[in-house]
């Protein structure tokens, strides 16, 4: 075996390492960013300095985080994306049924992020800006498909898009409330929710009750049709 075969062999292994090697050090960054932009804001500086409060030189925050703030709160999302992935598969809400699983998915995300509040107050207001709608809304959607993955669903039809638009909506709508809710334990926020998915839950069933109907309709047109073009068969 020759040099080429080994280096051929580890290269995989190479590259998982180092990915995971920056894994870490995107994460150790994005801790030190979401304590310190609470305070001081989304800005380079407030990257610069968790760069270096993480223990990495200043300049790796364009290697690592190249879109900036944006691809920090890509990170952060990923991040949460992996602890509530975590505790699903501890059996968290396990016996729960679906409504209540999602009810309680989204619950859990934001009281993961109730740490850092303060900061994502301050990055809704700087993604609010017209050209970062799209990054917004991805970030959105793929939370809601997480959120819908982790409560079971496996849906590839039309069901796949409408739930996770009907879930973008309470996401975002609950996201307002729960940024400016004082309340205790943020009761105002989660009986906010609860309403929202009600909402969604009658919204599911119509347009489950509508898809039935469009479906029984096609289906009739579809055997009157084959039965005219049989009769006219025989009839030549």
């Amino acid at each position: 075996m020759n040099n080429l075969d080994i280096i051929e062999i580890l290269a995989p292994d190479h590259e998982a390492t180092m990915e995971a090697y920056r894994l870490q050090q995107q994460e150790a960054i994005v801790q030190c960013a979401m304590e310190r932009a609470g305070f001081e804001g989304w800005n380079r500086a407030t990257l610069i300095q968790s760069s270096v409060s993480a223990g990495f030189a200043p300049m790796d925050i364009d290697r690592l985080f190249p879109e900036g703030v944006s691809d920090v709160l890509n990170v952060y999302g990923a991040m949460l994306d992996r602890t509530l992935h975590n505790e699903v598969l501890a059996g968290a809400c396990a016996s729960m049924r679906t409504h209540e699983r999602i009810t309680w998915l989204v619950k859990r995300r934001f009281e993961l992020m109730a740490p850092h509040k303060e900061a994502l107050r301050r990055a809704v207001a700087l993604e609010a800006l017209p050209w970062r709608a799209g990054n917004a809304w991805q970030r959105l959607w793929h939370t809601c498909d997480e959120l819908w993955f982790l409560a079971g669903d496996r849906s590839t039809d039309m069901n796949y898009y409408s739930k996770r638009l009907l879930l973008a909506q309470v996401v975002s709508s609950t996201a307002l409330v729960w940024l400016h809710d004082d309340s205790p334990h943020h009761h105002v926020s989660w009986e906010f929710l609860e309403r929202r998915i009600a909402d969604v839950l009658n919204v599911g069933r119509r347009m489950g009750q509508i898809s039935k109907r469009v479906t029984k309709l096609v289906e009739q047109a579809t055997d009157s049709l084959l039965y005219r073009n049989r009769y006219r068969a025989k009839r030549h």
